[in-house]
C-alpha cells in the first residue's frame, strides 16, 4: 500500500468500454494495431494472437472479457503489451487492445477517490476518480489468469 506522500506512477488507457488505470510496471510496451492472428475455437475474448520481439502472444479484448459486446477493432485502436505476472515462463507477456494512446500520471493517494470496490465478474479491483477522470483499476492478475486458463502462451517464434 503507498504512503500517504509516495509517488504513484501509472497510466491511464482507453479501452472502447473504459478508461483503465494500470502501474507503469505493467505495460512493456505500447505498438499499433495490427490484425491479430486468428486461433480457431478462441473463446470470443480472444482476439488471436500476434508477433512480438521474436514471440507468439495473445491479444485480448478487455470489453469481451468483461461481458461487454464490442465490435471488431480497427483504425485508431492500438496494442498495450502487458507483462505477465502469475505465469512464470507460459506466458511472459500478453497484450489488450486499447484506444488512441496511454497518458502517463504519477499519482499521489490525495489524487485518487474510491467510487466503488471490486466487482470480480468485471475484472475490476476498483472504480476510481483519478485527476476528475472516471477510472477503474482492472484486476490484471485475473485476466491473466483467464488466458492462461484458457491455454494460450507466450510462445518464441521459430
Amino acid at each position: 500500500m503507498a504512503r500517504q506522500n509516495e509517488v504513484i506512477h501509472g497510466q491511464l488507457v482507453n479501452t472502447d468500454a473504459a478508461t483503465l488505470l494500470v502501474p507503469n510496471t505493467a505495460v512493456a510496451e505500447i505498438v499499433h494495431f495490427s490484425e491479430p492472428e486468428q486461433v480457431g475455437d478462441a473463446p470470443s475474448w480472444l482476439l488471436g494472437t500476434m508477433e512480438w520481439r521474436g514471440l507468439r502472444i495473445p491479444v485480448v479484448s478487455f470489453e469481451r472479457a468483461t461481458g461487454v459486446d464490442s465490435e471488431n477493432p480497427g483504425a485508431g485502436h492500438r496494442i498495450a503489451i502487458l507483462n505477465g505476472v502469475n505465469s512464470g515462463d507460459q506466458l511472459q507477456f500478453f497484450a489488450i487492445v486499447i484506444r488512441g494512446n496511454p497518458r502517463l500520471v504519477n499519482l499521489s493517494r490525495d489524487d485518487i477517490a474510491t467510487l466503488a470496490d471490486r466487482d470480480a465478474d468485471k475484472l475490476q479491483l476498483q472504480s476510481v476518480s483519478v485527476k476528475d477522470v472516471s477510472a477503474v483499476i482492472p484486476d490484471l492478475a485475473q485476466l491473466e489468469q483467464m488466458v492462461s486458463k484458457a491455454g494460450y502462451r507466450s510462445e518464441r517464434v521459430h
